[in-house]
């Protein structure tokens, strides 16, 4: 085991979120193997939310964290970014994992608790490059793949390592026990649909749509009224609802069963719920939930979403749904990450509702990607992020001796 001196080596984990711990635990797993003390640092900056908000459900609750394959981790509690300054001068840590560069929190450079620390900063799908986050401040940005840092145009600063993605190629995936997990017949076939964030009008143009996301569906004060204004909409006009409905008809139509993923932040009403249907949240992070169901799955349907990308990980053949206007633009993007991707994969929300009888989406009919190249083909992410992680620290121990 790597020492910092004569002392245990100990890491931290900058827990945000609880779906953090999708990120973090292979990591945390590894380390905890090698007998580092890991800490794992909840936000409770905004404890009056945690259950209020789109996001509420997300809240870093301690109960969130899993339980892990080699042993315990301390469970603590920080109120604001300085405490995590406080914490690192006064604990003596040694690595700082998290999902954001240090500037994020607002530990600068040259300031004292910065330097003392290898700060290790984990992908987390393409957020990781969104919205002007930075990705070179840290001493480690451990990213997926160079194909990545390409796609959203990202210079490696020096900092930058291709480690492959641990949520994927630090676990095994076994089917049948899987199944069993979730009570789905071990010969059934499945077919999976992710559902969207928010329940999308898809008929609106997008900046209507953003307005009643943020300002309409998130008010807490009368989500029942929403749901029932929602579920009237889907009668005179085209929603995700009547997206659900089809792919339920067509999944009882091949003798499959239709499996419906949401969130946590969307909690689904009644109509969603059949005795066809199996609803499922993030009922477990590690392992992720989203991934459970698909290395099961026959077939993945998806809105706009890296999952697509992902059940190309697993092998299986999957269909991306996006609104008329913005078709175009996703099936050029596709073809960036899959090569070979044809309009096959990639549908319009309206075509698909009025053809999808007529439409065969049998998983033969697709080709299966491999994907190696955007996530790694190895099965030791975290183990080489760990690695990374002891050597930077040597490194660092070593110039100042």
């Amino acid at each position: 085991m790597p020492q910092a001196s004569n002392r245990i080596s100990t890491a931290v984990f900058l827990v945000d979120r609880q779906l953090y711990y999708k990120f973090f635990s292979p990591v945390i797993d590894e380390l905890i193997k090698r007998g580092f003390r890991v800490v794992c640092l909840h936000n409770y900056a905004n404890d009056e939310t945690r259950f209020s908000g789109l996001k509420g459900n997300q809240f870093a609750s301690l109960i969130a964290c899993p339980q892990f394959y080699n042993g315990q981790v301390e469970l603590k509690i920080r109120r604001s970014d300085e405490e995590i300054r406080f914490y690192i001068a006064s604990e003596e840590i040694d690595y700082v994992y998290a999902l954001h560069g240090p500037d994020y929190y607002g530990l600068i450079e040259d300031c004292e608790e910065r330097r003392s620390v290898i700060w290790i900063q984990l992908q987390h799908g393409s957020d990781s490059f969104l919205g002007g986050a930075s990705i070179d401040k840290s001493d480690i940005f451990a990213a997926y793949s160079e194909a990545w840092m390409k796609l959203f145009s990202r210079e490696n600063v020096g900092n930058c390592y291709f480690v492959g993605y641990p949520a994927l190629n630090s676990i095994e995936y076994d089917a049948p026990s899987i199944r069993k997990k979730y009570g789905i017949e071990l010969e059934k076939p499945v077919f999976v649909y992710f559902c969207g964030d928010h329940p999308k009008l898809t008929w609106l143009p997008g900046i209507f749509n953003r307005l009643w996301y943020r300002y309409i569906f998130c008010d807490d004060l009368w989500p029942r009224y929403l749901k029932f204004l929602y579920k009237l909409i889907s009668v005179f006009s085209l929603t995700e609802i009547k997206l659900m409905q089809a792919l339920q008809s067509y999944a009882k139509k091949k003798g499959a069963l239709l499996i419906i993923k949401s969130r946590v932040k969307r909690v689904l009403s009644s109509t969603w719920h059949s005795s066809n249907n199996f609803v499922f949240y993030d009922e477990t992070l590690y392992p992720s939930t989203n991934y459970e169901l698909m290395s099961i799955a026959d077939l993945v349907v998806c809105l706009a979403s890296t999952a697509q990308v992902e059940a190309a990980y697993f092998g299986k053949p999957s269909v991306s749904l996006y609104p008329d206007r913005h078709k175009k633009y996703f099936l050029s993007m596709l073809k960036e990450i899959l090569p070979g991707s044809d309009e096959k994969y990639i549908c319009s929300i309206s075509k698909i509702i009025e053809n999808l009888d007529k439409t065969d989406l049998c998983p033969s009919n697709f080709i299966c990607h491999d994907v190696s190249g955007l996530f790694g083909s190895g099965k030791g992410a975290a183990k080489y992020i760990v690695d990374l992680s002891v050597e930077h620290k040597l490194k660092k121990i070593n110039k100042t001796t």
